[in-house]
């Protein structure tokens, strides 16, 4: 199946786990750009916290995992994973407008007195430059940083985040 992807379509599994209390996403995606924003972003929409996620490229390909947890809500996590698909296949469609929603989305923040680091470093890869960001999290904080790579033509060729006691380092 997945040797016969055409551009824009999306191939989405979800595992979930009693044990860890974690559900797992994983997503292939052929020549989609931006689609690691648009993923974190429906999912950050639909009320899931994004503990660790890994992403990468290869040729006209896309694979990404994330480890969630649904925050607290009326809607069972169920139907969250099924609204967070259909609306990632909506905003690739473009009959979503993701960064409209999120602007309208509320979500609870915890002030911090941890000052955000950013760093680029690009002499650790001899093809990329990386970017590290360490700074409390907060809902919709790794759509917020991966949407402006985006919106200023920066692809994204390999991510890996995690998320340890409200600390993030991606």
């Amino acid at each position: 199946m997945m040797d016969s992807m055409n551009p824009g379509e999306i191939f989405w599994t979800v595992v979930p786990s009693a044990a860890s209390g974690m559900t797992t996403v994983r997503l292939i995606a052929c020549e989609c750009p931006g689609i690691f924003s648009k993923a974190v972003g429906v999912l950050s929409l639909n009320r899931f916290n994004i503990l660790n996620a890994k992403s990468y490229r290869e040729k006209d390909r896309s694979y990404h995992i994330f480890e969630i947890q649904a925050l607290p809500g009326p809607i069972s996590e169920k139907q969250r994973l099924e609204a967070a698909h259909q609306n990632l296949v909506a905003v690739l469609d473009g009959r979503l407008d993701l960064s409209a929603q999120m602007s309208r989305q509320r979500f609870e923040t915890v002030s911090s007195q941890t000052a955000a680091e950013v760093s680029v470093n690009n002499d650790r890869s001899t093809l990329f430059s990386v970017v590290e960001v360490r700074c409390q999290d907060f809902p919709g904080l790794l759509f917020a940083v991966t949407n402006e790579f985006f919106k200023h033509g920066i692809h994204i060729w390999k991510a890996e985040i995690s998320t340890e006691k409200g600390l993030v380092n991606d």
